[in-house]
């Protein structure tokens, strides 16, 4: 999904708010994948808030970040495989920066219709779906 939004100026600015991001998404993420960010860019931005950006095949951080492109479906499975039983916030890039646009997690201020339309047409949200993790839930029970 091509974009002519200058994504990349609003990321750079955003670290300024490092303590709005550290407070919705924690000091570790796991992230992967490229959209509308490259992988390396958005890792740079959490990086510059204060969080360790991590690979996701090398975690059970409780929180994921995605981008559109670029990720493992393998990876994402043995991630959520990881939290089973526990808890799991996955995010698209584009969700966090709406979280930290808004000052908020929207995990806490929008409901599950709402969250859902974030996800529509991001293969990586749309793929954990079809793989029984009941997406926008943070609950991990596959079925």
């Amino acid at each position: 999904m091509a974009s002519d939004f200058p994504w990349e100026p609003v990321l750079d600015h955003l670290s300024s708010n490092a303590v709005v991001c550290r407070g919705i998404l924690g000091g570790v993420v796991a992230s992967q994948g490229n959209g509308p960010y490259d992988e390396h860019s958005f890792d740079e931005f959490l990086g510059a808030c204060g969080i360790e950006a991590i690979y996701v095949n090398e975690s059970d951080a409780p929180v994921i970040v995605l981008g559109r492109e670029g990720w493992d479906p393998d990876d994402l499975d043995a991630a959520v495989e990881a939290r089973r039983g526990g808890t799991l916030k996955v995010y698209s890039q584009e969700m966090v920066v709406a979280a930290m646009a808004i000052g908020q997690d929207l995990f806490d201020i929008c409901d599950e219709d709402e969250l859902l339309a974030f996800g529509k047409g991001h293969p990586a949200l749309e793929y954990l779906l079809e793989q029984g993790f009941e997406w926008p839930t943070t609950e991990v029970e596959i079925t």
